[in-house]
């Protein structure tokens, strides 16, 4: 059974060192990326991703307006999502469907 591993970035250190003092005493590091399938069978991948998907209602007197964020890119509506760090169990379509996405380099047989 193949095996995916989330792609890492560098942290935060050397991206963006005039961000905060303190972060190039840090060196750089490697970051975990979280990786998605959206409804549409799109892959995304974020350091810090959207988790999206909530209704917001405002009440004012005897009105009552609803917003429901419905976005697709984000990961209340994901499909399938691999977590930055860890390694998971994948069928061999997932294998093809992500190595067609150009991961793969993170799976391995």
């Amino acid at each position: 059974m193949p095996t995916f591993t989330p792609p890492v970035e560098v942290g935060p250190a050397s991206i963006g060192g005039d961000q905060h003092p303190l972060w190039p005493h840090f060196g750089n590091y490697d970051v975990g990326v979280t990786v998605w399938r959206d409804q549409n069978g799109n892959y995304h991948q974020s350091q810090f991703p959207y988790q999206g998907g909530y209704v917001n209602r405002h009440f004012n007197h005897d009105q009552v307006t609803t917003d429901v964020d419905d976005d697709v890119e984000s990961l209340a509506n994901a499909v399938e999502v691999y977590m930055g760090g860890g390694v998971y169990p994948i069928t061999q379509q997932q294998a093809d469907d992500l190595t067609a996405a150009g991961y793969g380099a993170n799976i391995t047989p």
